[in-house]
């Protein structure tokens, strides 16, 4: 369906065939709930103890911080 983005007019979407959670396990991935995840998926992507570090400290930081404002 086209639609006139100077109306408003939003297209109506046909349901997705596939779930966001279907898709996820397809794909093999997971939530992450805690800290040990992240480093356990570390080795792959930081090239550092200190870098990974860094990595939680601004997330941890960002996330309290949205909390507050």
């Amino acid at each position: 369906m086209t639609t006139d983005s100077a109306n408003g007019v939003r297209p109506v979407l046909d349901e997705p065939s596939t779930s966001v959670e279907e898709l996820i396990e397809a794909a093999g991935a997971h939530k992450i709930r805690s800290i040990g995840d992240i480093q356990a998926l570390a080795i792959d992507v930081f090239e550092s103890d200190e870098e990974l570090d860094e990595f939680i400290r601004f997330t941890y930081a960002n996330r309290h911080q949205e909390v507050f404002d």
